[in-house]
C-alpha cells in the first residue's frame, strides 16, 4: 500500500509563512520567494523525477491553489512537463491505484524561510521564472529593459514608497524638498504605495517602470524583483528594524545598486508608543506588545545623515540610469 516515487518531495513546513500564500500581494511574494530556489535545486538533483509539494497548511484556502499554480508552478515549469504531485490539490496529481495509502519520494528538501535570500545563487533561474509570471498575467516583458532604456523612453523619475497605514515617513515633504537640487530639471518625484494585497498584477506593472526607489523596510520592497536591471534602491530602516539583509542580498542577484540607511533617532516612536521607552532593540523584539507597536509606528529620518546617502545614490543613478551627471 506504499507507492515509491523517483523524485523530490519539497517541504514548506513553516505554517507562519505558508499562511501568507493566501494573500495576493507583497507578503505572498515573500512567502513564495524561497520556494523557487528550492524547486530549481530539486530539479537539478533529480532532473527526470517527479516533484511534490508538502505544505504545513491546515486546508486549501480560497487563493492558496490559485496562487501556487499561477505564480509558482506554471511559470517555474514553463515549456516543460515535469509531473507534479500536490497532496490535497487535485489538479496535476497523478493517478493513484486504489490500494495505495502512502506516497513516498526518494528525496526530501525543506525550505528554511530564514535563509530565503539564498535564492540569488541562481539569478538566471529567476529571470526565467519572471518571464513565466509575465506570460501568466499577460504582460509585455518590459522588465527586461535596463534602467537607462526606461528613463530615455519616459523621462527620469524618482519613486518614493509612501506607506499609508504603518511606518510612514512623517518628514517626507522635507526629504522631497532637499532632493530637488540634486535632480535635473526634467526629473519627477513620484510618491506612491504598493498595493500590498490582492493586486499582484498592479504591483508588477508599477515596479517595471521604477528605476530609483526610496522605501521603508517592509514587504512591499519585494516588488523590486520586477524593476529593470541596474536600478537603484535606498532602503530605510526605522529604529528597531536594523540588520535585516533580505533585500540587500536579493538585489545583488538582480544586478541592482543598493543603499541601506539605519535611523538612530527613536524619539518619534517613543512619543507615540510609550511602552517602548527605555527598551533596547532585543528586549522590544522579545515583547509581543512592544514589537507590534514599534512595527506600526510612524517615524522621521534625521535629514543631515539621511540626505547624504540619498545624494550618493542619486549621483550613481544619474550616471547609470539617466545617462549623465550634474
Amino acid at each position: 500500500n506504499t507507492w515509491w516515487v523517483r523524485g523530490v518531495s519539497v517541504g514548506f513546513l513553516e505554517v507562519k509563512w505558508n499562511k501568507r500564500l493566501d494573500e495576493q500581494g507583497a507578503h505572498f511574494w515573500v512567502a513564495m520567494w524561497p520556494m523557487i530556489s528550492v524547486l530549481h535545486e530539486a530539479k537539478r538533483r533529480v532532473p527526470e523525477g517527479m516533484l511534490s509539494f508538502v505544505m504545513a497548511f491546515p486546508r486549501v484556502q480560497r487563493w492558496y491553489e490559485h496562487n501556487l499554480w499561477k505564480y509558482l508552478w506554471r511559470p517555474f515549469n514553463r515549456g516543460e512537463s515535469t509531473p507534479i504531485y500536490l497532496p490535497g490539490i487535485s489538479r496535476g496529481s497523478p493517478y493513484l491505484p486504489d490500494n495505495v495509502k502512502y506516497v513516498c519520494f526518494e528525496h526530501m528538501l525543506s525550505v528554511d524561510y530564514n535563509s530565503c535570500n539564498r535564492l540569488v545563487r541562481h539569478p538566471d533561474d529567476i529571470d526565467d521564472w519572471k518571464v513565466g509570471v509575465e506570460q501568466e498575467i499577460g504582460g509585455n516583458n518590459t522588465f527586461w529593459d535596463r534602467c537607462l532604456t526606461v528613463n530615455v523612453n519616459r523621462g527620469p523619475m524618482v519613486h518614493i514608497n509612501d506607506r499609508l497605514y504603518s511606518r510612514r515617513l512623517m518628514n517626507l515633504p522635507e526629504v522631497i524638498e532637499r532632493m530637488g537640487p540634486m535632480l535635473p530639471s526634467n526629473a519627477k518625484i513620484i510618491t506612491f504605495e504598493f498595493y500590498t494585497q490582492w493586486q499582484i498584477q498592479k504591483d508588477i506593472e508599477q515596479a517595471r517602470n521604477i528605476t530609483f526607489l526610496i522605501a521603508t523596510h517592509g514587504a512591499g520592497i519585494m516588488n523590486s524583483i520586477y524593476m529593470p536591471k541596474e536600478s537603484h534602491l535606498v532602503e530605510i530602516f526605522p529604529f528597531m528594524f536594523w540588520g535585516n539583509k533580505l533585500y540587500s542580498s536579493m538585489t545583488l542577484g538582480f544586478h541592482f545598486h543598493y543603499w541601506g540607511y539605519n535611523e538612530t533617532d527613536r524619539s518619534f516612536q517613543d512619543d507615540n508608543w510609550r511602552v517602548s521607552r527605555g527598551r533596547g532593540q532585543q528586549e522590544c523584539n522579545e515583547d509581543k506588545i512592544c514589537r507590534t507597536k514599534i512595527k506600526k509606528a510612524n517615524y522621521k529620518v534625521t535629514l543631515d545623515s539621511f540626505m547624504p546617502v540619498v545624494e550618493t545614490a542619486v549621483k550613481s543613478w544619474l550616471k547609470i540610469c539617466v545617462g549623465g551627471s550634474r
